[in-house]
């Protein structure tokens, strides 16, 4: 047996005893009536909802489980439902919503309890699968909905976009027509919005707010035999909004026994987003960025870079990312002080890493596969919180719509640091340009350019850079294409090729690129030819590229790369490998890297194996990193970090033991290594946040670094729906999140502050079982609200106070007042004269109207025998804040009188 077979022998034998070591037995279901689903945030979307063409809401949330295709995206029917104006109600508690479609003749019940939908008069199974419950919605897969209100839903991932067509218009489409034809009639505008409720509203700016603080203090002693050392490092991180900016500020300073004292980060970001991208006017900007920013990469020749800046996006969130020719990509961001972040691409783990004392993530390196990339970055706290955000980044042609526009541009100094206070800080004042923008000509061309100008760190004929580029992007028979071609300075140019299509369930796209006019110091590469496919088989996903490359400097060389990720057993594993031939034995290679994920005795662990096939190679195995997470209630955890070098035979470890309390956390942590060298150190953390009144408080670490809102619940005395002086606060109502499950009543004030919040789209709503009076109705079912670091503003949630109107309905006899049962009673707006309730008597001629606005009414019975309604009693009656309640409003018929010649009332 060769060196090679025998080395490829031992990595599947290894392969083979991880799975069977991480294998676990999954747990049976456990029954109940209604279970209350929370699914992790890596299985979380938030997505623009489209109904026929329609924008209905820009922040719809959705769950695409593991495993699961497109078509089986979990939709919430409730809030589907109100987008196309269907009479269907939703009680996710009781797991029951009932209703009617387009006509009343089309009843519709779900019964997730008896696992049974009624429709069309037929009742079906359905499985929990299919439908189930959550605190804000019954979430139902949209092949489902397809069959039971015959919808064509498509969910488009490569721009987070759920498009529904239907045959015939939907309610609310035949509602703007009317609207928009009594306008022509009246000569009156009328607004065609098209979108339910407005989505999620980011909360609002202020000129200032009081700043928040997260502080974190390590003292670190290392020894070795050489020396021994200690450390302190000192951490801040605030957040405020300064001049309708919401601002981030991260310092970090280290002082040790070697008098090395130095800032080591120092960075400062103003931004302001706008969920709906309008800001700038004509612009329609989404976000706005100042001090250390993005610049976007320059096709076919530059990166991205980080410094000082201004920059402007169409993209609220930025999360939306167009890229072609670099295979490699980096993913970074913002992050707490002393978490650590998994990294997922199409819900398969990649890799994971520690936050760095920079307050930022930064996977470098990290495989795109052609078409859509859905990076999802779940962070972990000390104490075990989690934090899910996402990166949307779409490898090749991409088409906008008919009159999109999409750019993303920056301004100012890309390699100069916004605050250069530390040691290693960049201080190149080159001024740049960089930036990106695509328009949607119609359904088959799109067409977009780049520019780039700023420091060249490579060609070392000129400092400065400056490129452009055009590309044009088409579809047609189910093919996209894309052509770019880029210009610069010093004489260079490069155009690339490449066109995609999906044959067999399968992704596969082929292109070239070709460089002409570099030299070999700032471009090696003279042309490449790719080809590459992707497909997923259930659980598993599978990607192959073959790239044919020549240079300027070395040989040319054949490089196939394959990516296998699965999930099995509760087991995640993506395993990587790439073969490099070339006849020149240097250039050689055969490396591979796997990953595991897995959770065992309720221990995550998390594994990576970077290993060498090469039959030259010193070692089949490089080095093999493993961290374990045990969560040992609820405000402790111990981590157990690994590493082995393989090469050196060196291996060091680290056990970590955070606990976390009501203001403040620490971490106790102890190192060593096979060389002789250890380490221990206390970690300390808390934070300083202002709650909606503006008073400070220590709270947790990891509420300081998350969103916090403040709502409040009133009764609307005048009906304006905004709090004004003197109206009644309402005490002990319980608002619930649908994100993180925040709950909490509020206080004598009628405020509860909540805190601990992600940024992102959230559903905040009434425990109607909470509130003082049933005759107290919210003006709107729930508030969408999407936290911000540095926002503590107050959310006001307007009460109608509503009333009652009740008494008997007798009749006047000979022998006195006679009960009467039967009689229809009505309540009349006086105002309007619409009828608001109509009633029965009950066997003792007690009536009751419920939960009527406040206003005047008149209150009339209706004849049984007669039609002359003008002789039957009335009265008129007023519902106010004061007297809600209007009791023993009885009324008096009068003597009926029967004979030969007349039947009527006696006057």
């Amino acid at each position: 047996m060769s060196v090679l077979s025998l080395r490829t022998a031992i990595l599947v034998l290894c392969i083979i005893t991880a799975s069977l070591v991480f294998g676990t037995v999954v747990a049976g279901p456990v029954l109940a009536a209604v279970t209350i689903t929370e699914r992790p945030e890596n299985e979380f979307l938030i997505l623009e909802l489209r109904i026929n063409g329609r924008i209905r809401d820009r922040a719809t949330i959705a769950y695409l489980p593991e495993q699961a295709n497109p078509s089986q995206v979990l939709v919430p029917l409730g809030a589907l439902s109100k987008a196309l104006s269907y009479a269907i109600k939703v009680n996710p508690v009781d797991g029951i919503a009932e209703g009617f479609f387009l006509q009343e003749s089309n009843l519709f019940q779900l019964d997730l309890e008896r696992q049974i939908v009624f429709l069309g008069g037929v009742e079906t199974p359905i499985t929990s699968q299919e439908a189930e419950a959550h605190f804000e919605d019954i979430y139902v897969r949209a092949d489902i909905l397809q069959n039971w209100f015959g919808l064509n839903i498509e969910l488009d991932l490569s721009t987070l976009r759920l498009e529904i067509s239907t045959d015939a218009p939907v309610p609310f489409e035949l509602d703007i027509e009317r609207q928009k034809h009594a306008s022509v009639l009246l000569d009156r505008h009328v607004f065609e919005g098209g979108q339910a409720g407005g989505g999620s509203k980011l909360l609002p700016y202020k000129a200032l707010s009081p700043p928040g603080f997260i502080v974190q203090q390590t003292l670190n002693v290392q020894s070795n035999p050489q020396n021994n050392r200690y450390q302190s490092t000192t951490s801040l991180e605030g957040s405020m909004d300064f001049m309708g900016l919401g601002t981030r500020l991260v310092l970090t300073g280290i002082m040790d026994s070697r008098d090395e004292d130095e800032i080591q980060t120092s960075q400062l970001t103003f931004q302001r987003r706008d969920p709906n991208a309008q800001m700038l006017g004509p612009l329609k900007a989404g976000k706005i960025a100042l001090g250390d920013v993005d610049f976007p990469d320059a096709p076919l020749i530059k990166g991205r870079d980080r410094g000082r800046g201004l920059a402007i996006s169409s993209d609220p969130s930025l999360g939306f990312t167009f890229s072609h020719g670099p295979e490699d990509f980096i993913i970074d961001g913002d992050a707490p002080l002393g978490w650590d972040a998994e990294l997922y691409r199409n819900g398969h783990f990649v890799t994971f890493q520690d936050v760095g004392d920079d307050g930022r993530f930064s996977f470098e390196g990290v495989e795109l596969l052609t078409g859509f990339n859905l990076f999802q970055i779940i962070l972990y706290g000390p104490e075990g919180q989690t934090k899910t955000t996402s990166r949307r980044v779409f490898r090749g042609p991409n088409m906008l719509r008919e009159g999109e526009v999409a750019y993303d541009v920056s301004l100012g100094q890309p390699e100069s640091d916004f605050l250069p206070l530390s040691k290693d800080a960049e201080d190149d004042d080159t001024f740049g340009l960089s930036g990106q923008a695509f328009y949607g000509l119609n359904r088959f061309l799109t067409v977009g350019g780049s520019v780039f100008r700023g420091p060249d760190d490579e060609n070392a004929a000129s400092d400065e850079l400056s490129a452009a580029s055009v590309s044009a992007i088409t579809s047609f028979a189910g093919f996209n294409t894309q052509f770019q071609l880029m210009s610069a300075n010093e004489g260079r140019r490069a155009y690339d090729v490449e066109t995609r299509t999906r044959f067999l369930q399968a992704n596969i796209s082929a292109g070239h690129t070709e460089y002409t006019g570099f030299t070999a110091d700032d471009q090696d590469l003279k042309r490449s030819s790719t080809l590459a496919a992707n497909r997923s088989f259930g659980s598993t996903n599978v990607s192959f590229s073959a790239q044919s490359r020549s240079f300027q400097r070395r040989e040319k060389e054949l490089s196939l790369d394959s990516t296998v990720s699965a999930g099995l057993f509760g087991v995640e594993l993506t395993n990587s490998l790439e073969r490099v031939f070339s006849p020149s034995e240097t250039q050689e290679s055969f490396e591979g890297e796997l990953t595991g994920l897995v959770d065992m005795f309720d221990i995550r662990f998390r594994n990576s194996l970077v290993y060498d096939l090469d039959s030259r190679a010193p070692e089949t195995f490089r080095t093999y990193r493993l961290s374990a997470l045990k969560k040992l209630d609820r405000g402790s955890t111990v981590r157990l970090n690994g590493l082995h070098d393989f090469l050196s035979s060196q291996s060091t470890g680290e056990l970590r033991y955070s606990k976390n309390f009501e203001n403040f956390s620490f971490d106790v942590n102890l190192g060593a290594s096979t060389t002789n060298s250890y380490q221990a150190g206390l970690t300390l953390r808390t934070a300083l946040q202002p709650n909606n009144k503006g008073q400070y408080k220590l709270v947790s670490a990891q509420d300081g670094g998350l969103g916090s809102v403040g709502l409040r619940a009133y009764v609307d005395s005048n009906g304006n729906e905004i709090f004004d002086d003197g109206e009644k606060l309402l005490e002990n109502v319980e608002f619930v999140a649908s994100r993180g499950n925040a709950r909490g009543a509020t206080d004598a004030d009628g405020t509860i502050f909540m805190s601990g919040l992600v940024e992102g789209p959230t559903r905040f709503f009434v425990e109607e079982d909470s509130l003082p009076s049933i005759y107290l109705s919210p003006y709107h079912e729930y508030a969408d609200i999407i936290p911000r670091r540095g926002a503590t503003t107050t959310i006001d949630f307007g009460f109608r106070q509503l009333g009652e109107i009740d008494g008997f309905i007798y009749m006047q006899t000979a022998e006195g007042q006679k009960a009467m049962p039967g009689v229809d009673v009505v309540a009349i707006d006086v105002a309007s004269g619409a009828e608001l309730d109509r009633v029965n008597s009950e066997f003792d001629g007690y009536y009751v109207i419920p939960a009527l606005p406040l206003g005047t009414y008149e209150v009339r019975a209706l004849p049984i025998w007669s039609e002359e309604e003008s002789q039957m009693p009335s009265k008129v009656v007023e519902l106010t804040n004061d007297e809600a309640l209007q009791l023993d409003i009885n009324l008096i018929l009068p003597t009926l009188v029967v004979s030969d010649e007349k039947e009527g009332w006696e006057e």
